[in-house]
């Protein structure tokens, strides 16, 4: 036992050392420094239907500081509804929630200039892939109800994916999205749950 002893104290006073030579803030400096949240959520905007339309989606969305998406992606899907088209589901990068937010991308969507602006506005849903019998539309619309930032009467629960409407309020916040859907007892697939 006191063999182990000597090595104890060696590495306490580097640790002390340490702290006293950088200060008591040094220990956890280099963990903040990596405490970004990235996310990776799929999403899908709700358009007028013109070819334009994706045009001013693009640079909308380049003007988003803190993500990335592959710009060729965005293209019209053929699924349509409240009087607009829906483009293809595609990937947005999001490197730090607590600098960028799904909210802020809503925000910039719905503020494009699109075609048919005031007959369908702007709108962004996040797409996640779920359980199809761990949740229905009613029950879902019910668990976003209160969450800040979400179109809970615009969400749906699809064949595969739930289809959560983010306002464009700009407080939609995806922590709080995957929360409430975690606490209603949702299995689907997280988008803040990153694996490398």
């Amino acid at each position: 036992m006191k063999a182990l002893a000597f090595p104890r104290l060696a590495v306490l006073a580097f640790v002390a050392l340490f702290v006293l030579t950088v200060g008591p803030d040094a220990l956890t400096r280099f963990a903040r420094a990596d405490d970004a949240k990235p996310a990776k959520p799929t999403v899908a905007v709700l358009v007028g239907g013109a070819d334009a339309d994706l045009k001013v989606l693009r640079e909308i969305l380049e003007k988003v500081p803190g993500i990335k998406f592959k710009a060729d992606e965005i293209k019209f899907a053929d699924f349509g509804r409240d009087g607009g088209m829906f483009t293809s589901f595609f990937a947005v990068e999001i490197a730090d929630l607590a600098k960028t937010e799904i909210g802020a991308i809503a925000k910039a969507v719905a503020a494009a200039n699109t075609s048919k602006k005031e007959k369908c506005p702007p709108a962004l849903f996040v797409i996640l892939k779920y359980r199809p019998d761990s949740v229905k539309t009613e029950q879902l619309r019910k668990t976003l109800a209160n969450v800040k930032g979400v179109a809970a009467d615009k969400s749906w629960a699809g064949d595969a994916n739930l289809w959560i409407g983010v306002d464009g309020s700009g407080q939609g916040k995806l922590s709080e999205i995957t929360k409430a859907l975690h606490d209603a007892g949702v299995k689907f697939r997280d988008p803040t749950d990153i694996k490398d």
